[in-house]
């Protein structure tokens, strides 16, 4: 960012700008997949990036799967390639996520316990490495959405 300059790299996600852009202008129409157990759909955004999004008979969860190819780099701009999603579960900003794939950590939407936060990176103050799983709790009702 412009107060410390320190740019993206291996356990820094750092993006040039607050302004996220999309992978490709142009994408195929979403495959749907419906069979007695399971339902899928299935995107490609261009070439080198597809995801997966499976619901099954009987799970609490949806499931989602990317792939990411040859990241072009011809155009010499790094990439930070992310998922976002959309959804009116009213969790209050409270989610968690796995960070290490044996349990999960509460998260909080611009705030942190032990300091008090100046947030000065509204995007990658609020992205968190998600190895497995990441939920979400509607605070209006007694149901958990996992992904």
């Amino acid at each position: 960012n412009k107060e410390s300059g320190q740019k993206s790299g291996a356990y820094i996600f750092r993006p040039i700008n607050n302004t996220l852009l999309p992978v490709t202008l142009t994408q195929a129409p979403p495959t749907r997949l419906a069979g007695k157990l399971v339902q899928e759909v299935r995107q490609d955004f261009g070439s080198w990036i597809s995801q997966r999004i499976r619901l099954t008979e009987g799970e609490r969860h949806a499931e989602i799967t990317y792939t990411v190819g040859a990241v072009p780099i011809a155009d010499a701009v790094g990439k930070e390639i992310v998922s976002r999603f959309t959804t009116s579960i009213d969790n209050k900003g409270v989610f968690y996520t796995d960070s290490n794939g044996r349990e999960m950590q509460r998260r909080q939407r611009d705030y942190r316990a032990t300091w008090p936060l100046k947030q000065t990176e509204p995007i990658a103050g609020n992205y968190y490495p998600v190895n497995t799983a990441i939920m979400l709790r509607d605070a209006s009702v007694s149901s958990v959405s996992c992904a």
